[in-house]
């Protein structure tokens, strides 16, 4: 009476050192945890016999192609006497993430790589090491992740591949109202006495709800949990240890393993949130007993952790894979910036909270000359945009720069997670008549201490021809360039992972003074109705093109703040760089056109 689910495995998959063939599992005895005999015994209930351990009625779900979730693994757990299943989530070639609901007990467990399909699983590798979370209980619902080492190495390739973790700078997002998926093996209610593993991987995607609303259906709910609704369906007995994964610009990570769903007297019903364990809330311990590369080896939020090996970092007397990068603040939120504004300082939980009008995503070589400025204070680090005029000098906002600060420029960084170069600054030079009061003369040279490397996705831009002094560039289409807020999701860090660009045509001084004060002739505005500049963009670049060739017209100044953040509809205020062509000149290497 053997149904071998995994039948097909005999000819299709490799069995890897695993302690417990799969091929000879009656895999119709499979139980799932809340059917095993120890958990069962911990509530006072009999064993069950083998003809009563399916009975539960589910959320339902869709099936996943084979290559869709390559990171999700089964989790095979064989004890003394019956066999359970949980899922699990492949994190590198050697570790596998699950729940520490599945494994705790001595038990022998054996991992289903390239499984979407459990007759035709691909890699069965045994488990070496188990390590739960120190303070995992099942009685509070708490810290409920364990670590699985595999014994071999998993081969890596369109079927079976590690999810991405989460960037250090997403340690404070909450996620709610993500569009979140599940993925896992469990109960599908598609069938009466359905066996587990099911056949085919499911998965369904809801929104991410806050912890509150959770915790009017769940109790111990805390902030180490993340939770989905259940609308479109969710979770159920089985999915245990499945990984629950979101998608932001084209890049999957991993926000939760599965913990726990409301059983209720139809099973895993829908109108309850599902409860994961939130990974955001554990990439230390992850870090720590993993093989797995989390930006720096402390908690750190890098996120520029991939510079180690993509990125080369000269002469800076700051290292930016040693900054906490979700402390990064914006200039408004400098502790500098809101003495002078009589304001105490902000706590790190206080930084975020701008709104601001949204831009697009700049393609490598879109924006080649756009720089990123890291001001590294005695205490904390802030950041602002700017624009490489030459090989050795770039060009920002005099607000950035203002005090004794040590600087870095960040080049090649269309996407901060692969920043190419990092150059430190050997000297900075505010214009002499800058005046933050009255918003004049904002504008700053940086002497870079070594040479930027000339590529595509580096290169200076044009500075205005000096026949164009006296243009008010009125009507042309401008584009604004930065790492600024971008309104995507609430509590952003800066630099977003992409730079951003937004296309608004420049408007008339006198309209752009109906909106600010001390506007004057060293000032340009472009409107925003299709996107502006927000914090995190100053000193970033204002181009407009003629006859094929791009040139900076603007460094991103200043732009209103009102009760919504960055709102649309007020121009952006630029300094117009056609006023400070003879002060660039006679201080930088810059080449200023007839």
């Amino acid at each position: 009476m053997k149904l071998f689910i995994v039948l097909a495995a005999v000819l299709l998959g490799t069995v890897c050192s695993s302690p417990v063939d799969p091929r000879t599992i009656d895999w119709s005895a499979v139980r799932m945890l809340h059917q095993t005999d120890a958990v069962r015994a911990k509530q006072g209930l009999a064993p069950l016999t083998d003809d009563e351990v399916r009975s539960s009625r589910i959320a339902d779900g869709q099936m996943a192609t084979a290559t869709q979730f390559p990171w999700a693994v089964g989790v095979l757990i064989s004890g003394s006497s019956s066999h359970s299943f949980c899922s699990g989530v492949l994190i590198s070639p050697r570790f596998v993430l699950t729940a520490a609901v599945c494994i705790s007990g001595s038990n022998t467990l054996t991992v289903l790589l390239g499984a979407s399909d459990m007759t035709r699983v691909e890699e069965f590798i045994g488990v070496s090491n188990i390590l739960a979370h120190p303070n995992y209980s099942s009685f509070f619902n708490r810290d409920d992740i364990a670590i699985l080492t595999l014994s071999n190495p998993a081969p890596i390739r369109d079927t079976i591949r590690p999810i991405d973790l989460p960037r250090w700078s997403d340690a404070s997002n909450n996620f709610n109202n993500w569009a979140a998926t599940t993925a896992g093996w469990g109960n599908t209610g598609r069938r009466e006495n359905e066996p587990i593993p099911i056949q085919e991987l499911h998965f369904v995607v809801d929104s991410v709800n806050s912890n509150f609303v959770c915790g009017l259906s769940h109790t111990f709910i805390r902030d180490t949990h993340i939770c989905t609704s259940t609308d479109n369906g969710g979770p159920c007995n089985g999915d245990e240890g499945g990984p629950v994964t979101v998608t932001e610009s084209g890049r999957t990570f991993l926000v939760g393993i599965h913990s726990f769903h409301f059983s209720g007297l139809f099973g895993c019903d829908r109108g309850r949130s599902a409860v994961h364990t939130r990974i955001t809330e554990y990439l230390g311990w992850i870090q720590d007993n993993t093989d797995v590369s989390i930006h720096v080896t402390t908690m750190k939020t890098l996120l520029l952790f991939t510079v180690a090996v993509l990125s080369t970092v000269l002469s800076i007397a700051v290292d930016p894979r040693q900054i906490d990068w979700s402390l990064v603040r914006t200039l408004q939120q400098t502790d500098a910036f809101r003495a002078k504004q009589g304001l105490p300082p902000l706590t790190d939980d206080e930084i975020r909270s701008g709104r601001i009008a949204d831009g697009q995503i700049a393609s490598p070589t879109q924006v080649p000359w756009a720089a990123g400025v890291l001001i590294s204070g005695s205490s904390s680090h802030s950041f602002c945009s700017g624009v490489l005029i030459s090989r050795r000098h770039v060009l920002t906002a005099a607000v950035c720069i203002s005090g004794s600060n040590t600087l870095t420029v960040l080049l090649g960084a269309s996407d901060m997670t692969r920043v190419e170069e990092f150059i430190g600054v050997s000297n900075i030079l505010s214009h002499p008549n800058y005046s933050s009061f009255f918003n004049r003369d904002d504008i700053a040279i940086l002497t870079l201490s070594q040479e930027a490397p000339i590529r595509d996705t580096i290169r200076p831009i044009d500075l205005p021809r000096r026949s164009q002094v006296g243009n008010d560039f009125n009507s042309w289409a401008a584009t604004t360039s930065g790492w600024g807020n971008s309104g995507r999701r609430e509590n952003e860090p800066i630099p977003v992972q992409n730079l951003q660009f937004a296309v608004d045509a420049v408007t008339s001084n006198l309209r752009c003074g109906l909106s600010h004060t001390f506007i004057r002739s060293t000032h340009i505005c472009t409107l925003t109705d299709n996107g502006g500049a927000c914090n995190g963009d100053e000193g970033g670049p204002v181009t407009v093109t003629e006859s094929g060739r791009t040139m900076l017209v603007g460094i991103h100044s200043f732009h209103f703040s009102g009760l919504f953040g960055c709102d649309r509809g007020r121009p952006s205020v630029h300094t117009r760089i056609t006023e400070y062509l003879d002060w660039i000149q006679q201080n930088s290497d810059a080449i200023v056109e007839p």
